[in-house]
């Protein structure tokens, strides 16, 4: 084999090793960002959580009649959803 036919398989071998660096690099900054958001969303989340439970003791009936009405709700698009053949 002649010099110019090696160094073609070689120049394709970099190429491949600068793609999967290149892959590597944005699969770590992607995943770096994923979790940043999952905790920013269990924080908030979580305020959301506390403010509904402090509602709930402040305001018993109101919170029973919320939470009868919700499942009133959910109950009627299920229906809704399983009554449809």
């Amino acid at each position: 084999m002649n010099s110019r036919s090696q160094s073609v398989p070689s120049s394709v071998n970099s190429s491949i090793n600068r793609a999967k660096s290149t892959l590597n690099e944005a699969s770590s900054e992607v995943s770096g960002q994923v979790g940043e958001w999952a905790t920013q969303i269990r924080d908030v989340s979580s305020e959301y959580i506390e403010e509904g439970r402090k509602f709930v003791r402040e305001n018993p009936a109101q919170g029973a009649g919320i939470a009868a009405a919700v499942g009133a709700v959910i109950g009627c698009l299920a229906t809704l959803a399983f009554s449809r053949d």
